[in-house]
Protein backbone atom coordinates (compact mmCIF):
# COMPACT_ATOMS: atom_id res chain seq x y z
CA UNK A 1 0.00 0.00 0.00
CA UNK A 2 2.80 2.12 1.09
CA UNK A 3 4.71 1.92 -2.33
CA UNK A 4 1.08 2.77 -4.44
CA UNK A 5 0.69 5.94 -2.82
CA UNK A 6 4.34 6.71 -3.48
CA UNK A 7 3.05 7.16 -7.53
CA UNK A 8 -0.64 7.91 -6.93
CA UNK A 9 -1.19 10.30 -3.91
CA UNK A 10 -4.68 9.18 -3.21
CA UNK A 11 -7.25 6.93 -4.18
CA UNK A 12 -9.07 9.46 -6.57
CA UNK A 13 -5.35 9.99 -8.14
CA UNK A 14 -5.14 5.93 -9.15
CA UNK A 15 -8.96 5.94 -10.06
CA UNK A 16 -8.63 9.13 -12.36
CA UNK A 17 -5.29 7.36 -13.85
CA UNK A 18 -6.98 3.72 -14.02
CA UNK A 19 -9.79 5.40 -15.58
CA UNK A 20 -7.68 7.38 -18.53
CA UNK A 21 -5.45 4.19 -18.57
CA UNK A 22 -8.59 2.05 -19.75
CA UNK A 23 -10.30 4.79 -21.91
CA UNK A 24 -7.06 5.59 -23.96
CA UNK A 25 -6.85 1.44 -24.52
CA UNK A 26 -10.64 1.14 -25.54
CA UNK A 27 -10.79 4.67 -27.65
CA UNK A 28 -8.84 5.39 -31.12
CA UNK A 29 -10.01 8.74 -32.14
CA UNK A 30 -9.22 7.66 -35.74
CA UNK A 31 -12.31 5.53 -35.67
CA UNK A 32 -14.50 8.33 -34.25
CA UNK A 33 -12.81 10.71 -37.29
CA UNK A 34 -14.52 8.46 -39.49
CA UNK A 35 -17.93 9.42 -38.68
CA UNK A 36 -16.74 12.69 -40.42
CA UNK A 37 -15.48 11.23 -44.07
CA UNK A 38 -18.80 11.89 -46.33
CA UNK A 39 -17.26 9.43 -48.78
CA UNK A 40 -19.23 6.69 -47.33
CA UNK A 41 -22.61 5.93 -46.56
CA UNK A 42 -23.44 7.42 -43.18
CA UNK A 43 -25.08 3.66 -42.41
CA UNK A 44 -21.51 2.29 -42.87
CA UNK A 45 -19.79 4.73 -40.96
CA UNK A 46 -21.95 4.51 -38.10
CA UNK A 47 -21.92 0.66 -38.01
CA UNK A 48 -17.76 0.49 -38.46
CA UNK A 49 -17.32 3.03 -35.50
CA UNK A 50 -20.07 0.92 -33.07
CA UNK A 51 -18.45 -1.80 -34.24
CA UNK A 52 -14.97 -1.10 -32.76
CA UNK A 53 -15.94 0.38 -29.84
CA UNK A 54 -18.58 -2.54 -28.56
CA UNK A 55 -15.52 -4.95 -29.68
CA UNK A 56 -13.35 -4.08 -26.79
CA UNK A 57 -13.28 -5.90 -23.42
CA UNK A 58 -15.94 -5.41 -21.01
CA UNK A 59 -13.67 -3.68 -18.49
CA UNK A 60 -14.74 -0.29 -20.25
CA UNK A 61 -17.87 -0.82 -19.62
CA UNK A 62 -18.08 -2.09 -16.06
CA UNK A 63 -15.47 1.05 -15.50
CA UNK A 64 -17.91 3.45 -16.72
CA UNK A 65 -21.16 2.33 -15.07
CA UNK A 66 -19.25 1.96 -11.55
CA UNK A 67 -18.08 5.82 -12.04
CA UNK A 68 -21.18 6.77 -12.93
CA UNK A 69 -23.43 4.99 -10.04
CA UNK A 70 -20.80 6.40 -7.74
CA UNK A 71 -21.38 9.52 -9.32
CA UNK A 72 -17.99 10.31 -10.23
CA UNK A 73 -16.84 13.52 -12.03
CA UNK A 74 -14.87 11.06 -14.59
CA UNK A 75 -17.91 9.65 -15.78
CA UNK A 76 -19.11 12.84 -17.27
CA UNK A 77 -16.30 14.14 -18.96
CA UNK A 78 -16.68 10.83 -21.03
CA UNK A 79 -20.09 11.19 -21.64
CA UNK A 80 -19.12 14.87 -22.78
CA UNK A 81 -16.46 13.09 -25.32
CA UNK A 82 -18.79 10.74 -26.57
CA UNK A 83 -21.22 13.83 -27.33
CA UNK A 84 -18.85 15.83 -28.77
CA UNK A 85 -17.35 12.65 -30.99
CA UNK A 86 -20.58 10.59 -31.70
CA UNK A 87 -23.77 12.48 -31.30
CA UNK A 88 -22.55 15.75 -32.62
CA UNK A 89 -20.89 14.68 -35.80
CA UNK A 90 -24.14 12.03 -36.11
CA UNK A 91 -26.72 14.94 -35.94
CA UNK A 92 -23.85 17.28 -38.17
CA UNK A 93 -24.52 14.54 -40.96
CA UNK A 94 -28.32 13.76 -40.84
CA UNK A 95 -28.57 17.93 -41.34
CA UNK A 96 -26.44 17.82 -44.24
CA UNK A 97 -28.46 15.02 -46.30
CA UNK A 98 -32.06 16.57 -44.61
CA UNK A 99 -30.55 20.49 -46.25
CA UNK A 100 -31.22 21.63 -43.00
CA UNK A 101 -28.85 24.66 -41.46
CA UNK A 102 -25.91 24.09 -40.10
CA UNK A 103 -24.85 23.39 -36.49
CA UNK A 104 -23.05 26.87 -36.51
CA UNK A 105 -26.18 28.26 -37.95
CA UNK A 106 -28.51 26.51 -35.46
CA UNK A 107 -27.57 25.19 -32.35
CA UNK A 108 -28.21 21.46 -31.61
CA UNK A 109 -31.60 20.95 -30.24
CA UNK A 110 -33.08 19.01 -27.42
CA UNK A 111 -34.98 16.94 -29.51
CA UNK A 112 -32.05 15.89 -31.74
CA UNK A 113 -29.85 14.95 -28.56
CA UNK A 114 -32.74 12.71 -27.88
CA UNK A 115 -32.93 11.25 -31.35
CA UNK A 116 -29.00 10.54 -31.08
CA UNK A 117 -29.30 8.95 -28.10
CA UNK A 118 -31.79 6.61 -29.08
CA UNK A 119 -29.32 4.60 -31.55
CA UNK A 120 -26.14 5.10 -28.79
CA UNK A 121 -28.75 3.47 -25.85
CA UNK A 122 -29.52 0.45 -28.22
CA UNK A 123 -25.71 -0.21 -28.90
CA UNK A 124 -25.27 0.66 -25.06
CA UNK A 125 -28.37 -1.93 -23.83
CA UNK A 126 -26.94 -4.61 -26.46
CA UNK A 127 -23.47 -4.45 -24.86
CA UNK A 128 -25.27 -4.52 -21.33
CA UNK A 129 -26.70 -7.67 -22.27
CA UNK A 130 -23.95 -9.35 -23.38
CA UNK A 131 -20.69 -8.03 -20.78
CA UNK A 132 -23.05 -7.18 -17.67
CA UNK A 133 -26.06 -9.60 -18.13
CA UNK A 134 -23.98 -12.42 -19.99
CA UNK A 135 -27.19 -13.27 -22.34
CA UNK A 136 -26.70 -15.17 -24.92
CA UNK A 137 -25.88 -12.69 -27.65
CA UNK A 138 -26.05 -15.18 -30.83
CA UNK A 139 -25.86 -12.88 -33.60
CA UNK A 140 -23.04 -11.64 -35.55
CA UNK A 141 -22.24 -8.37 -33.83
CA UNK A 142 -21.98 -6.30 -37.33
CA UNK A 143 -25.10 -8.03 -38.67
CA UNK A 144 -26.77 -6.80 -35.71
CA UNK A 145 -25.24 -2.98 -35.62
CA UNK A 146 -26.33 -2.57 -39.35
CA UNK A 147 -29.83 -3.88 -38.39
CA UNK A 148 -29.87 -1.29 -35.41
CA UNK A 149 -28.30 1.60 -37.46
CA UNK A 150 -30.39 0.87 -40.39
CA UNK A 151 -33.72 0.93 -38.17
CA UNK A 152 -32.88 4.03 -36.55
CA UNK A 153 -31.51 5.79 -39.76
CA UNK A 154 -34.72 5.16 -41.23
CA UNK A 155 -37.23 6.74 -38.60
CA UNK A 156 -34.16 9.55 -37.79
CA UNK A 157 -34.48 11.27 -41.05
CA UNK A 158 -37.97 12.08 -40.92
CA UNK A 159 -38.04 12.59 -37.19
CA UNK A 160 -35.30 15.19 -37.65
CA UNK A 161 -37.55 17.00 -40.75
CA UNK A 162 -40.40 16.82 -38.42
CA UNK A 163 -38.69 18.35 -35.39
CA UNK A 164 -37.37 21.01 -37.57
CA UNK A 165 -40.71 22.07 -38.92
CA UNK A 166 -41.90 22.40 -35.32
CA UNK A 167 -44.14 19.00 -35.11
CA UNK A 168 -42.99 18.03 -32.12
CA UNK A 169 -42.80 19.74 -28.71
CA UNK A 170 -41.40 23.07 -27.96
CA UNK A 171 -39.16 21.59 -25.38
CA UNK A 172 -37.69 19.34 -27.96
CA UNK A 173 -37.40 22.15 -30.23
CA UNK A 174 -34.58 24.30 -28.13
CA UNK A 175 -30.96 23.97 -26.78
CA UNK A 176 -31.25 24.31 -23.07
CA UNK A 177 -29.70 20.76 -22.16
CA UNK A 178 -26.85 21.59 -24.30
CA UNK A 179 -26.45 25.30 -22.24
CA UNK A 180 -27.02 23.30 -18.97
CA UNK A 181 -24.39 21.27 -20.10
CA UNK A 182 -22.01 23.51 -20.44
CA UNK A 183 -22.97 25.46 -17.46
CA UNK A 184 -22.07 22.57 -15.04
Amino acid sequence: QALLYKYYPSKEALLAAMFDKVFADQWNLEWLQALDDTSAPLANRLVSVYGRILSGDDIGLRLLLRAVLDGRTDAHVRAGFMFENIVTPLIRELRREAELPDLATKPLLNGEEELANMLHGAMLFHALREHLYHMPVNLVREDTLAFFVTTFLQGARQSLLKLHHGEFGASLRDASLREARANS
